[in-house]
């Protein structure tokens, strides 16, 4: 057994037991958190005072990890929900937990009546018990609780773990490394490499009457193609903001997909029932839109219904919400936001798509052209740096103005307004941009050389 390292903590002491894992935040008792055989600390905590969590400890005793602790500090009681809310990363392992019931796991029918005898309520309240405070509760014998514990480390990393055989072979689409989600265009998908990464979140900014809604219907009726057509085989999510939601332009849209989607068989089109799968939701604070993502959408994708979120956007949310004075509690707001879309894209393995407006700036990036070539105004995505750094990749969209020529162009082009689609960062892409047009079929890119 390797040397055990004394740390000195205010309200902490250290002491000798054969307890096994165990965490006390609300007994008024001292709490035993073993994290080695015959060695453990005695923690104790008043309702308000800071507590640690022998992490890696705990993976020794539930999952067999490296033997050697490491202390990763967790807040307070009276501040854990926030922090939960807020994405720490620090006990997202506690997030796991919670979401998890009995019912869920593949467990002895036995094993779960004695654990609901005894109250236990859920498996987060596991990591309180040690294993001679599990027998004692649940009477249940030391089999059974080592078959329990198994069962719950099997549960808590089930799907977190590929070989490297599997992510070589690519097979599974859940998992692909390779897979995109269409925007249902070959000319966009080739700006972008194939389209929206699955997971992280795709930010689409620009100013008003570009086309970003656009893009984002195009998206909800894409999503639901099979995927040799680019889609997921799933729905989408449509969280409205500010405005109510564009109902007519969305059937006007699925009405087109045969023509827009020539690439995809008729019969294919015909047996997607599009408006079946587009779940609409609107949310015009911050308190209803935190409720929105974090209750309402986790139904919808533990039931498979849904592949794909988009927010119309992201930024009417704290347009008249805060003041100068406010920025740190918005950059609060925004860090817990993006949290929780890490973590449903992350779990689910979905791309969340957040429109955005932009504000004008007095710096040279992120610029919109004019017709004539020259800098008309300098424009930036709204929400600041703290957003920005939830992003996994920025796009940026604007329109020209350049009018389509009937005569010179393909006449289902013509006196179009021509419009610009520009990758401004990602990991995978470099920085570039292409035209597109916005028709009754859809968005268009366009693939001929444009003379501005």
């Amino acid at each position: 057994m390797g040397r055990r390292t004394r740390r000195s903590f205010p309200g902490i002491g250290f002491g000798k037991t054969r307890a096994g894992l165990g965490l006390a935040a609300n007994s008024p008792e001292p709490a035993v958190i073993g994290f080695m055989p015959y060695a453990g600390s005695v923690i104790a905590s008043e309702r308000d005072a800071e507590y640690f969590v022998w992490w890696q400890a705990a993976m020794t005793t539930f999952l067999g990890w490296s033997p050697f602790a490491v202390p990763v500090r967790c807040p307070a009681e009276d501040t854990v929900s926030d922090q939960l809310q807020l994405g720490d990363p620090d006990i997202l392992w506690l997030i796991i937990c919670q979401e998890m019931e009995w019912d869920q796991l593949d467990m002895n029918p036995r094993v779960i009546a004695a654990i609901k005898k005894a109250n236990i309520k859920s498996i987060k309240e596991i990591f309180n018990l040690s294993q001679a405070d599990l027998r004692r509760l649940t009477k249940l014998s030391s089999v059974d609780v080592h078959y329990l514990l198994r069962t719950i480390s099997s549960a808590l990393r089930k799907g977190s773990v590929l070989t490297a055989l599997q992510l070589f072979q690519d097979k599974n689409h859940r998992t692909s490394q390779r897979l995109r989600l269409s925007l249902g265009c070959p000319v966009l998908d080739g700006l972008l490499r194939g389209g929206i990464p699955l997971t992280g979140i795709t930010e689409i900014a620009g100013e008003s009457s570009a086309g970003k809604t656009q893009i984002g219907l195009q998206l909800c009726l894409t999503v639901q193609y099979p995927y040799k057509y680019g889609g997921l085989e799933s729905g989408a999510v449509y969280i409205c903001t500010e405005d109510v939601f564009p109902n007519r332009r969305l059937q006007q849209l699925i009405e087109q997909q045969a023509k827009l989607r020539d690439d995809v068989p008729p019969d294919v089109v015909q047996k997607i029932k599009f408006g079946n799968c587009i779940f609409i939701e609107h949310a015009a604070d911050l308190d209803a839109f935190q409720d929105c993502i974090s209750k309402r959408i986790n139904v919808l994708l533990s039931r498979g219904m849904v592949g794909l979120v988009v927010v119309d956007s992201i930024a009417a949310l704290f347009r008249c919400e805060f003041g100068a004075k406010d920025s740190a509690l918005k950059a609060k707001y925004l860090q817990m936001f993006g949290g929780i879309f890490h973590r449903l894209s992350s779990k689910f393995r979905i791309p969340i798509v957040c429109i955005n407006q932009v504000t004008d700036t007095m710096e040279e990036k992120h610029s919109v052209p004019s017709s004539s070539g020259r800098m008309a105004r300098t424009v930036a995505p709204a929400l600041g740096i703290t957003w920005s750094n939830q992003l996994l990749m920025r796009l940026m969209v604007s329109r020209t103005n350049h009018v389509m020529d009937t005569a010179r162009n393909m006449p289902s082009y013509g006196g179009k307004l021509l419009r610009t689609l520009r990758v401004i960062f990602a990991p995978h892409l470099p920085q570039n941009f292409c035209y597109y047009v916005v028709s009754s079929e859809g968005v268009k890119g366009i693939t001929e050389n444009i003379q501005m």
